[in-house]
């Protein structure tokens, strides 16, 4: 069935009059594939494959079709890194600093040749992502005409279509290994495949060639000790004459070998390995073979890709296809609004294609890079939010096997940020920073001021580790993996606070010196006890206080953590309050900082993180608590580019984001490909007139707006503060919706309807056996439960809490008059 243009259907309430209980988790995707009826020569019409490890985008051409490969492994390592004798002491850069601000002019000069030198290492062009090579299939465009693709979400493959010149359909089949960075590749017809090509990325140390049936390069990577071998192997095989004559070419390579050793930066000069006249034996079919590590242990010559028989590229199809059954098996939902129904599934698919349990944590733009798209700041993990955010929808969406490679980084970068904070602050524990790489160093990639003083990092980084034992009840993860990272952030937090300087001398144990994430131009760096205490700093403290002590209580360490508990217990008691102020247009409003104006316009909804990701105003507060966190959401300015999640998801958490206005925003950031991006809103912040509003669509694909599926899920079910919520922010002109094993805090797997203005078919099972509560869906009717032996019991009240048993499923219904 041909889907209908993405671009027609974000606008409605609902684009079907299908009924959302139609059909199964396992056909659902299939009804929001990505089609694209041209040639794909835009790298944002492209089609996005991935096995959570390699990505692939399928571009066409008229005349071939191309295949940019990534991974999230392969990178440039090349590091500037910045010696702890440059980084120095907070101490000695803090009294350099306050001298600054009272007008020292040797201070100033101070200040900024540290700030140069503690940075010089992040300005140059690497570390990033490498791009893995382009492979080129080419044909004679008066035989065979591209027509378009089609993206399957269900089992991962796009479909290239073509027409022969007898007017016959002509479909060929990308699709990556599910369980090897591989990518199989088949026509179905013998077409007249006639030219392949390598355009690997100018490397100085390559070896390039073929036989008979393989096709390869391999590249020492800059920083020497890594290597990267590509390998395609086909069904038919090439011209002997070519190959000579491919050998010989290279040779005669030598020369622009060298301009790319004296410039291996150089764009546009490329070292290709073409092979014309390739001859084929039935059916076209290839096999292409991706492979990364230590120098030594990458081969030289062409590897061995299985060889590419029907039998083995129908074994690999059909593991993917299990493969993906299993994903779309772990939940699913089913709305009237197709076009939210759309924006969840396909979000979906683009995380699972850039993450998988055993691999590396996605960068910024996930694994999809070519020549420069994918490598804008680095395309490492930012920790002021964007890393953070890839991850935020996995727990409810049932899928947390994606967040290890997240736990994973966090845990392998705890020892260096250890160090940094024994060495620079003098303090225990770890302060983690504002950006870190898929593989160590041995300091932090940014250590200079203000960005490595952003103290809602170090929380910020580990606070999804607490959330994988909220929703998952797991205690050997808590205890294994989650506890120390937490702690060492606790650990430092309750040092850093008290620090003898403080300038409110009230008692209170304040954070600072810190500054507003993405403010940096609005407030910048101040000793200033008006742009200190930021809201984002004080809501994740007090959130990771709460975890620590909730996870002692749980793996029963208090009386080894003890004193540590003690001086938590201190520092909530004598928290700061957050800065309440009156807004022009009435009313009270939550600031950020007590320096910032209401009328501030943000990069960030910093105001309200209280709310999300702090997770302390919701629809449970008081009323008036409540209503405030509300107007400052509504009367918040932000600038665009961080949030389309963000802000959403705050405002479903109070009960009132505007699901339509929300997705004509989804529309305005969604590319012609699928992914959503992030676009600019409005000037007057950093933008100014003339500004390309579009500007952040082609730095790279944003892997943070994978996680556009938690706003919807926020919508359906929410469950953070343990109390289970049922469509809290879905309005009965939404349409039918319907969900099924939503994940909730308190390790519960969650079903559930809504019709007609009517909540319907609740079920609930336990996976740990922990109490339940939930808020009535039926409000002053009698909730009946029935559990899975047939026992039924009867409970009133707003809230009604239940024992459950690990394993046994409890539907939930209003009792009949």
């Amino acid at each position: 069935m041909k889907n209908q243009d993405p671009s027609s259907t974000l606008v409605g309430k609902a684009d079907t009059t299908e009924r959302v209980e139609s059909s199964s988790p396992a056909t659902r995707p299939a009804r929001h594939d990505i089609v694209c009826e041209k040639p794909a020569v835009r790298i944002l019409e492209a089609g996005l494959v991935g096995n959570g490890a390699m990505g692939v985008i399928v571009r066409t051409r008229p005349d071939a079709i191309l295949l940019h490969f990534g991974h999230n492994a392969v990178w440039d390592r090349r590091v500037a890194e910045v010696p702890p004798s440059v980084i120095g002491t907070f101490e000695e850069f803090w009294q350099q600093w306050q001298a600054r601000e009272q007008g020292d002019e040797a201070a100033r000069q101070w200040t900024d040749e540290y700030a140069k030198k503690t940075k010089a290492g992040y300005d140059e062009p690497y570390p990033r992502p490498w791009p893995c090579g382009t492979l080129v299939i080419g044909f004679d465009r008066r035989k065979l005409e591209l027509l378009g693709h089609r993206v399957r979400l269900a089992d991962g493959v796009c479909e290239v279509q073509l027409m022969a010149e007898d007017g016959t359909q002509v479909t060929c089949e990308v699709f990556p290994d599910a369980h090897a960075d591989r990518l199989w590749i088949r026509f179905d017809d013998n077409v007249p495949v006639d030219r392949m090509e390598w355009l690997p990325e100018p490397c100085a140390a390559m070896e390039a060639g073929a036989d008979a049936s393989r096709l390869f390069f391999r590249q020492t990577l800059p920083c020497g000790a890594h290597a990267l071998r590509m390998t395609v192997r086909i069904s038919g095989s090439f011209d002997v004459e070519a190959v000579q004559g491919v050998e010989a070419a290279r040779r005669e390579k030598s020369q622009a070998a060298k301009l790319v050793e004296e410039n291996p930066n150089a764009l546009g000069l490329k070292i290709v390995t073409v092979l014309p006249n390739v001859r084929w034996s039935g059916p076209v079919r290839m096999c292409v073979q991706l492979e990364h590590g230590p120098d030594s242990l990458i081969g030289h010559g062409p590897s061995e890709p299985p060889e590419p028989t029907g039998h083995a590229l129908g074994e690999a199809l059909a593991a993917t296809q299990k493969h993906w059954a299993t994903f779309w098996g772990r939940s699913a939902v089913y709305l009237e609004d197709q076009a939210l129904e759309r924006a969840w599934y396909r979000s979906l698919y683009f995380h699972a294609c850039s993450a998988k349990a055993d691999g590396v944590q996605p960068g910024l733009y996930g694994p999809w890079v070519a020549d420069k798209f994918g490598l804008a700041w680095h395309g490492d993990y930012h920790m002021n939010y964007n890393a953070q955010q890839v991850v935020w929808g996995l727990f409810s969406s049932n899928q947390v096997d994606l967040h290890l490679p997240y736990v994973r980084m966090v845990r392998d970068w705890l020892p260096c940020h250890q160090r940094y904070t024994r060495a620079f602050y003098n303090l225990p524990g770890a302060a983690y920073t504002l950006s870190l790489y898929p593989f160590l160093t041995s300091t932090p990639p940014i250590p200079s001021p203000p960005w490595n003083m952003q103290m809602c990092v170090p929380s910020w980084v580990v606070q999804s580790l607490w959330w994988q034992y909220l929703y998952t009840g797991d205690e050997a993860f808590l205890r294994d993996m989650a506890f120390e990272p937490i702690k060492q952030v606790v650990l430092f937090l309750n040092a850093y606070m008290r620090r003898p300087d403080s300038p409110w001398q009230d008692g209170q144990f304040h954070i600072h010196p810190s500054f507003v994430p993405e403010m940096d131009q609005e407030f910048g760096f101040s000793s200033d006890p008006k742009y200190n205490d930021c809201l984002v700093d004080l809501t994740l403290a007090k959130f990771l206080f709460n975890a620590f002590l909730q996870s002692c209580a749980i793996l029963k360490l208090e009386t080894i953590e003890a004193g540590l508990i003690t001086d938590t217990r201190e520092v909530l008691a004598k928290f700061p309050a957050y800065v309440v102020t009156d807004h022009p247009a009435g009313g009270r409003v939550y600031r950020d900082v007590a320096g910032s104006s209401p009328e501030t316009i943000y990069n960030a909804p910093n105001p309200i993180m209280h709310v999300f990701p702090g997770e302390e105003i919701g629809l449970h507060s008081p009323a008036e608590q409540l209503e405030t966190a509300r107007r400052t959401w509504q009367l918040h300015r932000n600038e665009g580019g961080n949030e389309l999640v963000f802000h959403a998801v705050q405002g479903a958490r109070l009960g009132i984001l505007d699901l339509q206005k929300w997705k004509r925003q989804l529309r305005y950031c969604e590319l012609p490909n699928g992914p959503f991006t992030d676009m600019v809103l409005q000037v007057g912040g950093r933008y100014a007139e003339g500004c390309a509003f579009h500007w952040m669509d082609s730095v790279g694909i944003w892997s943070e707006n994978f996680a556009v599926p938690f706003v919807v899920n926020e919508c359906l079910l929410q469950s953070y503060n343990r109390e289970l919520r049922f469509f809290p922010n879905w309005p009965e002109e939404q349409g039918a919706a319907r969900f099924e094993n939503l994940r909730a805090a308190g390790a519960f797997l969650v079903s559930a309807a809504f019709q007609d203005g009517i909540v319907q078919n609740v079920t609930i099972m336990s996976e740990k056996g922990h109490d339940c509560v939930v808020v009535n869906p039926w409000p002053g009717a009698v909730v009946q439960l029935t559990y899975a032996n047939g026992e039924e019991d009867q409970l009133t009240g707003e809230s009604v809490r239940f024992k459950t048993q690990s394993g046994e499923t409890i539907a939930l219904k209003p009792l009949s008059n």
